[in-house]
């Protein structure tokens, strides 16, 4: 399994924020973990940070505009 949290890091944008990706990480069920490849992982760490990045930025050229 180390060698498959090793490669959702490497893919994953939030790796950037450890404290963040080890929270969604422990989030995830492990049964789904080793069921799932490690870019799907990563696509579910990263889902909600992307979905909050985007939210913002519309919020942002709303009120820019």
């Amino acid at each position: 399994m180390t060698v498959k949290i090793n490669r959702v890091r490497a893919l994953s944008a939030t790796a950037r924020h450890p404290r963040t990706f080890d929270e969604r990480l422990a989030a995830i069920p492990q049964s789904l973990l080793t069921q799932l490849t490690a870019r799907q992982i990563a696509a579910i760490i990263d889902g909600p940070m992307q979905a909050s990045y985007q939210a913002g930025h519309a919020a942002g050229y709303k009120d820019a505009r």
